[in-house]
């Protein structure tokens, strides 16, 4: 949900620094311009009527096509964001996918015994398990696709599916 609340904040200040370069723009002519073309140097050129030309310069353009690209950039990010989070559990003899957005609680047996799954909030977690250690029940709250945690006594992987909000790369070994 902070994703989304995120990309509408980015596509906020791209449509803000929009409407900042057209104003500017607006504003340096002050009234309406009437576009030419110089015949000595082909360049185009915005006249005022007071007959003060003022050159549009190719900067003028690059800054409205990066303003453009950032809008479309958001706008194609916001499209692809409503694919909801799957919680994967796998144990020995079964392959499980539950929605992340729906509260609910998973019993699934492994090889030792019993292992609990709560997901609840937007998040899941491993509350019991029949292992020794208990690591499983210490990961604490997955909610982010790609966290995941494992009660490997027991036979138990749990994982976070579905499309990263963030996709960096956290480490490259050689």
């Amino acid at each position: 949900m902070t994703s989304v609340k995120q990309h509408q904040k980015n596509l906020s200040m791209v449509m803000f620094m929009v409407h900042a370069v057209m104003m500017t723009a607006v504003m340096n002519a002050e009234t309406t311009a009437v576009v030419a073309v110089d015949a000595e140097t082909n360049e185009i050129i915005n006249t005022k009527p007071g007959g003060f030309p003022v050159r549009v310069r190719w900067a003028d353009f690059l800054v409205l096509l990066i303003a453009l690209c950032c809008a479309y950039a958001s706008i194609v990010q916001l499209a692809g964001q409503g694919k909801p989070a799957l919680v994967s559990i796998k144990t020995p003899t079964e392959n499980l996918l539950y929605p992340l957005d729906e509260d609910r609680t998973i019993i699934v047996h492994g090889k030792q015994g019993d292992t609990i799954v709560v997901i609840a909030h937007g998040s899941a977690q491993v509350t019991e398990s029949a292992c020794r250690d208990k690591l499983c029940v210490l990961a604490g709250a997955l909610s982010k696709p790609g966290q995941w945690t494992a009660c490997l006594p027991n036979g138990v992987y749990v994982q976070i599916t579905g499309k990263a909000d963030n996709q960096e790369i956290d480490a490259l070994v050689k």
